[in-house]
């Protein structure tokens, strides 16, 4: 059977002496670090849907499709133009061009009329697909073909203007090598997999790897904060309108991902001159972004081990002239290998 993957794996494996795969990957150059306020023209989240595909087994498999949605928030009225394309390599300002040894693949571009009312949440949310042929993937993995054995990983290139604003995202899909790859290059070095009854003596306890998924918000709660200090009872955002709030008031935002959103997986560790080959099993760690276009979050991000909980706290302005009036929340829901959702919440500060 003729294969996609085979040539290349082996000149991999020839190339890499004490490499380590990190089967992950996201980059985002609009991050978890930025300022929380939303007062212009943001790129808040790219997502692909899926976040991860595997190299085709065959060279006449049909393409893939890869869905692309970027969240962009857009607090001012104008005319939002747009461009996508996906590329090989790229730096903090963007795609390299095929001078520079880049593969470039056009995705969309356009503009859209950004209206100065929008009657609901502020934002658009632009939407693309990408197909990835076998001649594709064949011509990215001879342009990053010292990347390793975690894949491939192009990177989607957005770039967004309105008026004298303009944002640019960056974001990476992960192409992996099929299971069985692992399990060859495994057995090419001499390492057995354990069977059911944890047999042969030696063997490594490995699972079939699975493509990673997107997260997904399930719910968001809110809770007040009481005039002696204590805490509500927990109830959820108001599906029909806005949640009312007072100036000044304080409002705890519960957020709640899905179940079987933080997946289980596997990082495969392979040392070329020592034969040592070693598993990790790991668990997914789910990080929250918050982004608002009034008063202020406690923090900008929020996880459950490191900032002690996902929960946030939002507190409403005193002051003019953004007391009062509509406000809008973002929730990024990200996994730490790439996947990713998005959702927001309505309030109005009376």
């Amino acid at each position: 059977m003729s294969t996609l993957f085979s040539s290349g794996a082996r000149l991999l494996v020839a190339a890499q002496v004490g490499l380590v795969l990190v089967l992950a990957g996201c980059l985002e150059s609009s991050d978890f670090d930025r300022p929380t306020e939303v007062v212009d023209l943001r790129v808040l989240a790219l997502r692909l849907e899926p976040p991860e595909i595997e190299m085709p087994l065959s060279e006449h498999a049909d393409p893939i499709p890869v869905g692309i949605s970027a969240l962009v928030a857009t607090p001012d009225s104008g005319t939002l133009q747009w461009n996508m394309r996906m590329c090989s390599s790229a730096t903090s300002r963007g795609c390299k061009g095929e001078e520079e040894g880049g593969v470039l693949e056009h995705v969309s571009s356009g503009e859209v009329e950004i209206p100065s009312s929008h009657g609901e949440v502020p934002e658009i949310v632009l939407e693309g697909e990408i197909s990835f042929s076998v001649e594709m993937i064949q011509e990215l993995l001879e342009a990053t073909l010292l990347d390793g054995l975690g894949g491939i990983r192009p990177v989607l290139d957005l770039e967004v203007r309105s008026g004298d604003y303009s944002e640019r995202a960056l974001k990476r899909l992960q192409i992996s090598f099929p299971d069985i790859a692992y399990r060859l290059l495994m057995a090419e070095v001499g390492i057995p997999i354990c069977d059911e009854r944890g047999l042969p003596e030696g063997c490594l306890e490995y699972r079939a790897r699975v493509p990673n998924a997107n997260p997904a918000i399930e719910d968001i709660a809110y809770r007040r904060v009481l005039q002696d200090g204590s805490l509500s009872d927990p109830e959820p955002i108001p599906e029909d309108g806005p949640l009312l709030v007072s100036s000044g008031e304080q409002v705890w935002l519960v957020p709640q991902a899905a179940d079987g959103s933080s997946e289980s997986y596997q990082t495969l560790f392979v040392d070329f001159e020592t034969h040592e080959v070693r598993l990790e099993d790991r668990e997914e760690i789910l990080i929250w972004s918050w982004f608002a276009t009034a008063g202020r979050l406690g923090r900008a991000r929020t996880e459950e081990t490191r900032t002690r909980g996902e929960q946030n706290l939002w507190t409403a302005q005193e002051s003019a002239p953004r007391s009062q009036g509509d406000v809008w929340i973002w929730l990024v829901l990200r996994d730490n290998r790439g996947g990713v959702d998005f959702t927001s919440l309505h309030l109005r500060v009376d």
